[in-house]
């Protein structure tokens, strides 16, 4: 048993990331409000890391590999 630094329950240490003082659930509720409160900047983010080529290399594969 391992009590969390947030919410002070004892819980399993299952129950814990490694090397975390925090639950699981709290960790997910703390991502969550961060998330929530920077709403903007997480899509534009999540937007630009996405799985996005350019127009360029779009069309130079699709001429590579026409049969595709």
């Amino acid at each position: 048993m391992k009590k969390c630094n947030q919410c002070g329950m004892e819980k399993p240490v299952g129950d814990f990331y490694a090397r975390q003082a925090k639950c699981k659930p709290c960790i997910r509720g703390n991502v969550k409000k961060n998330r929530d409160s920077k709403k903007e900047y997480y899509r534009a983010y999540d937007r630009a890391r996405g799985n996005r080529q350019s127009p360029e290399y779009v069309r130079e594969y699709r001429e590579k590999y026409p049969n595709k």
